[in-house]
């Protein structure tokens, strides 16, 4: 369920991926279509939107703290206990991803892939570790304009053997993957090539084409984006644990 109310005035300042509120809420694609995927039944790891009003409630409040100048300007967090209490997050009990979805990534003019820090790992049955897990994210938008909104996206973590990004475009017939070892972070920044992969577009009941299971389960992703989200061009972040994509 999402949070209590906000003792200011009633906004509540999370929304749970899979709810279908983050576009009313007014994120930005990344954390939209995020939440889109997993109301529509694709298999998007559990978690919440933190919205841009949490970052300004915790700004106003003084249970963050902008600090340095210029380049070096970083967020505190005085007393990470209240900050996750008044934020209302649910209690996590696993390892977690915690990713920036600010308004401007991923617009058709500018994906700015790599520009923000993601936390990974980061431990949520602590408050001082998910706190700066938050706190690193809403830093690295410092240097942006003001009016840039600042959701940030908390899921559980997978723990990846491999990873990695798959395009499939309506105008072709087979859809492109580029695949690495573990969480795919130096791939997804473009500061590492990984393996190429050409997998022919899975259709309704077709039987695997691909001997290898994770290509395999791959194409079924793929198939089941086209399905839940129309058959547009489509980039889709991606991770393996050896068993479940």
């Amino acid at each position: 369920p999402d949070p209590d109310p906000d003792p200011d005035g009633g906004t509540r300042v999370i929304v749970r991926l899979g709810s279908g509120k983050a576009a009313q809420r007014g994120c930005g694609p990344k954390a939209a279509l995020l939440d889109q995927a997993a109301r529509r039944g694709l298999a998007v790891p559990a978690g919440v939107v933190v919205l841009d009003d949490g970052w300004r409630m915790a700004l106003r409040r003084g249970l963050v703290r902008i600090e340095g100048s210029g380049t070096r300007q970083s967020v505190s967090v005085p007393d990470p206990t209240l900050l996750v209490h008044l934020l209302g997050l649910p209690a996590f009990d696993s390892y977690l991803a915690v990713r920036s979805a600010f308004s401007v990534e991923d617009a058709p003019e500018e994906s700015l892939a790599g520009a923000f820090v993601t936390g990974l790992f980061v431990d949520g049955r602590r408050s001082p570790a998910l706190a700066a897990g938050l706190a690193g994210v809403w830093a690295s938008a410092l240097h942006r304009p003001v009016g840039v909104r600042r959701d940030v996206i908390i899921q559980s973590m997978v723990i990846a053997r491999r990873a990695g990004v798959a395009f499939t475009e309506a105008e072709y017939e087979d859809d492109l993957v580029n695949a690495t070892e573990g969480t795919a972070q130096r791939l997804l920044a473009g500061r590492e090539r990984g393996d190429t992969l050409v997998l022919p577009k899975r259709r309704g009941v077709e039987r695997a084409t691909e001997k290898d299971p994770l290509a395999d389960r791959l194409q079924l992703l793929l198939r089941d984006v086209r399905r839940a989200l129309g058959e547009r061009d489509w980039d889709v972040e991606w991770a393996d644990d050896g068993q479940r994509m």
